[in-house]
């Protein structure tokens, strides 16, 4: 038959077998066990609550430390630096949230939370390429991306050079054009 213990009896730190450990009282006493100290179920049970209080307080993103080598990201390397105030920063001024961003871009939300901590889940350019395509920013030490970046508005422009070369050969060649007066 399992033994449920009485809620106001007393616990005792004591020795059994060479280890240390709390039993109630009576348990000590019917046993002859070596009784260190007494200590109450109140006591422990304020201990268990200011054990959860401090650990909620710590969880977060706090749990999910930088490693110590991430400024040995390649990434990370090459972007500007703060990286992540600008990617925060941009992202407000446009009105987004965090959710709206990541559903523009295709990534999860967690994914943003993360990269506006300053951590990139993968070492890659593509979530980065991303979110400068979205926050028309440039996150990049390098200058070369401005020029990308400029370059690309020129393709997707209407006016770009292959709409240009498809209405030229629509159009028929200026030998073939007389002039009749």
């Amino acid at each position: 038959m399992a033994y449920f213990p009485d809620l106001d009896e007393t616990y005792v730190e004591a020795i059994e077998e060479g280890k240390i450990v709390r039993v109630s009282e009576k348990y000590a006493k019917r046993e002859g066990l070596l009784i260190l100290r007494k200590a109450s179920i109140e006591t422990e049970r304020k201990n268990q609550a200011k054990k959860i209080e401090d650990l909620d307080k710590r969880i977060g993103f706090e749990e999910l430390r930088k490693p110590l080598k991430w400024k040995e990201n390649k990434v990370i390397k090459e972007l500007v630096e703060n990286f992540h105030w600008q990617i925060s920063l941009a992202r407000k001024k446009k009105n987004l949230t965090r959710k709206a961003l990541a559903e523009a871009i295709g990534e999860s939300e967690s994914t943003i939370k993360l990269v506006e901590n300053g951590m990139l889940p993968k070492d890659d350019f593509v979530l980065i390429n991303k979110i400068q395509e979205k926050l028309g920013i440039n996150l990049r030490k390098d200058k070369n991306q401005e020029f990308n970046q400029s370059m690309r508005k020129l393709v997707d422009s209407p006016f770009s050079s292959s709409t240009q070369k498809q209405e030229e050969t629509n159009r028929p060649a200026s030998s073939d054009i007389e002039i009749i007066e």
